[in-house]
């Protein structure tokens, strides 16, 4: 029975040392990792940095969940920090005006900001940035196709009543 013992151990420890090699061996994109956020929301502001030698903007951006409480609807408005670094994103970023519709992509980041005091940073880290456009209604259709419902019956000879 011992030697039963023996071997369970000597197999999780060499499944300890072939996963440990494995994980340190291989590199980890942080797009397939879980840590992956997707958010779509209205920018509250954009703060560039000072100093030129670190090319970084940070946005905070409002994000808004309506839910169903017991008397009607509520809201919850979350206030979110979102980190841009890289010169391509940074330009995105520093265009962007208050008000504005935005979809990031990004990850779950965490910085030191003391290391005495063990403070950190929180934010999400952006990969991508791009402007968010609502669909447009019948409305607007007809406004960028630049026709209406009597021009398409005049040219298709039909006629429609007015309900």
């Amino acid at each position: 029975m011992s030697s039963l013992l023996k071997a369970t151990k000597f197999v999780r420890r060499s499944v300890a040392i072939i996963t440990r090699q494995i994980s340190s061996e291989s590199q980890t994109d942080p797009s397939d990792d879980l840590n992956h956020v997707i958010l779509l929301g209205t920018v509250n502001g954009v703060n560039k940095s000072s100093d030129p030698e670190k090319v970084f903007a940070s946005i905070s951006l409002r994000t808004r969940d309506i839910y169903r409480a017991t008397k009607g609807y509520g809201m919850k408005v979350v206030s979110h920090r979102i980190q841009v670094f890289g010169p391509d994103l940074f330009q995105k970023a520093i265009q962007l005006n208050k008000g504005d519709r935005i979809c990031v992509h990004g990850y779950l980041g965490a910085f030191p900001l003391d290391v005495s005091r063990r403070m950190w940073l929180h934010c999400v880290v952006a990969r991508s940035i791009c402007l968010y456009h609502n669909p447009p209604d019948e409305q607007d259709e007809q406004f960028y196709t630049g026709t209406s419902d009597t021009e398409m019956s005049e040219t298709t000879g039909s006629t429609t009543a007015a309900v």
